[in-house]
């Protein structure tokens, strides 16, 4: 008897590792256009977990699932914000789901369907012209925005060409999932930025950052410095440098795209106007 509950509690821990080596969250925010002077946006909540896991989440009744491999489900939401990044309303969309390594086909459809309905919903819509992408590869200060908190006033923000807009969605708990995560941190330079996106109108100007933290990062094993990049004793650092991904970024009917992780990723999108 007690070396069945010796098994069957190592079993139960290596099936508890498999799942959580594979699970990461980010929330990501597909700005689509203003009407009557509120943002209108698709939303999606991207978690990734094992196949057995999110087979069990959703009740899918897979037979085939391997607990090594990815899942990737999708909570899609249509959303309005107004110009600080208050939400307004947001609508449940879908919920999608995609096995393998890859889910940007999974996210384009449920982005797709998102449009049609924000074109059915607010006819007078302004669509937002994407001018702007680059992946800042997990540094806390790129090429036009940067990351700064004020301990006294416990205030954070977001700069950008040498102005401070001051962001509040680090405390939110709910609609962006925030409370489920221990990568969570007090202020926002406990995060690190990764793709910076500008959309613009006629008359506006909206930049959004995606801020993210995860396992290399806790470990030390990235760095912005090259002097510091290469293989230790305990393993490599990685050199990060900011750069423009190979992805056409002019179309506001394209504009989705695979947001780049670390391990345990947890990540999501801050947007000012200027």
């Amino acid at each position: 008897m007690t070396k069945q509950i010796c098994i069957l509690i190592i079993l139960t821990i290596q099936t508890t590792i498999s799942f959580a080596c594979l699970n990461t969250y980010q929330f990501k925010i597909f700005p689509v256009g203003v009407s009557q002077d509120k943002i209108r946006t698709v939303d999606v909540q991207i978690r990734r977990t094992s196949q057995v896991e999110g087979n069990r989440w959703l009740k899918l009744g897979l037979e085939k699932t391997d607990e090594w491999s990815e899942m990737w489900i999708l909570y899609s939401f249509i959303s309005t914000y107004d110009k600080n990044q208050k939400l307004i309303s947001w609508t449940p969309l879908d919920t999608t789901y995609s096995i393998g390594k890859k889910y940007s086909d999974t996210l384009d459809r449920a982005y797709q369907n998102g449009l049609k309905k924000i074109a059915k919903e607010f006819p007078d819509i302004e669509y937002f012209r994407p001018d702007y992408i680059s992946f800042c590869d997990f540094q806390q200060k790129c090429n036009i925005v940067k990351v700064q908190s004020d301990t006294v006033s416990n205030k954070d923000f977001i700069v950008c060409d040498g102005k401070k807009y001051q962001t509040v969605i680090m405390r939110d708990t709910s609609y962006y999932g925030f409370g489920r995560s221990p990568y969570h941190p007090e202020t926002i330079t406990g995060l690190y930025i990764n793709s910076v996106r500008i959309y613009k109108t006629k008359t506006l100007t909206l930049l959004v950052t995606h801020l993210a933290t995860g396992h290399e990062i806790s470990m030390g094993w990235i760095t912005s410095d090259p002097k510091k990049a290469g293989k230790t004793e305990d393993g490599e650092i990685i050199f990060t440098k900011e750069h423009k991904p190979n992805l056409t970024f002019t179309d506001i009917k394209k504009s989705t795209y695979e947001e780049p992780l670390l391990h345990h990723g947890y990540g999501f999108d801050i947007f000012i106007i200027k």
